[in-house]
């Protein structure tokens, strides 16, 4: 998603390039240019620091940007502390298995969602337009959208109050479109959302409750449009279902040894034999011929994660 770079901090820009790295595809300079709308000179300074740091890593054969050492230490620590995607497992196969059609969670991420595990369905036309990494506006598409409901009037309010540039990516949705997909997603506990983000395909989503807070987690159904609208309301009490679900798993979930000390010390153990191994082998990873960066330490770093 394009910003403005005027009036971004070198923290803000050092963000959206990260954030831009993380997404799934190939990242050549200009496409990072494009994507993140920062100028050329400051996007070639953010990627020498971040690469200086180990954050990010540029392959010289391809002249692709990859995310480093240093990132990979992170979600480490990540996945460790929250073990949502593991929580979600259970409700995930359970969706894609009643449905045949495939089932995601989604998380918020500033004025974004981000799809973060996905499970496939058995029925043989799927709609790929959501994969693990995929972001897009909260406004746009059904998991934005049943995230976006479950906040206050005035926070819905204040949100679509800067929506325009968002929306105007998205020819086939308009900003009364959307206040009244969220009116109906208030209203039937999830939302659904057809022919938006890619033509023939649609979504169904609802919100992870969160008591006393704002929810941030979503489960979603991708399938053909025909297929959601079709089946819209079975769809929705199941999302609804399956969300109370990992509310429960989220609520009972104890972390090894019933110790919130405990598992903070296996955290830290983690990213300190994660960090040792990833930047022992960093030297030897970026001589190797061929493959990617990533994909040179990942089984050196999956051994050492669990040993």
């Amino acid at each position: 998603m394009a910003h403005s770079d005027s009036g971004l901090s070198a923290i803000e820009k050092a963000c959206l390039v990260l954030r831009e790295l993380s997404t799934p595809g190939s990242h050549r300079l200009s496409t990072i240019v494009a994507n993140t709308g920062i100028n050329k000179t400051t996007v070639i300074r953010v990627l020498e620091t971040l690469a200086q740091q180990g954050f990010v890593y540029r392959d010289g054969e391809s002249k692709r940007y990859e995310l480093g050492t240093e990132a990979m230490v992170m979600s480490a620590v990540t996945t460790s502390a929250s073990r949502l995607v593991e929580l979600s497992k259970a409700s995930l196969a359970r969706l894609s298995e009643a449905t045949g059609d495939a089932a995601c969670l989604i998380v918020a991420s500033g004025r974004e969602w981000v799809c973060v595990a996905r499970r496939e369905g058995s029925f043989p036309m799927a709609a790929h337009f959501v994969q693990v990494g995929r972001r897009l506006p909260m406004c746009v598409g059904s998991s934005g959208l049943a995230l976006l409901a479950a906040r206050s009037r005035d926070q819905i309010d204040a949100f679509l109050a800067d929506s325009g540039p968002e929306l105007e990516r998205y020819n086939r949705v308009t900003l009364d479109d959307v206040k009244l997909s969220l009116d109906l997603a208030r209203k039937r506990g999830y939302a659904s959302s057809t022919n938006v983000i890619w033509e023939g395909t649609g979504g169904i989503s609802a919100a992870v409750p969160e008591p006393g807070g704002m929810p941030y987690a979503a489960l979603s159904v991708t399938a053909m449009a025909s297929r959601i609208v079709k089946r819209r309301e079975m769809l929705g009490r199941l999302l609804i279902e399956e969300t109370g679900r990992l509310r429960e798993a989220i609520d009972n979930h104890a972390p090894p040894g019933g110790s919130a000390e405990l598992e903070a010390d296996t955290r830290a153990d983690l990213a300190s034999r994660v960090a040792g191994a990833t930047r022992a082998l960093c030297a030897e990873a970026t001589s190797m011929p061929g493959a990617s960066f990533a994909s040179r330490l990942v089984p050196h770093w999956s051994s050492h994660a669990a040993a």
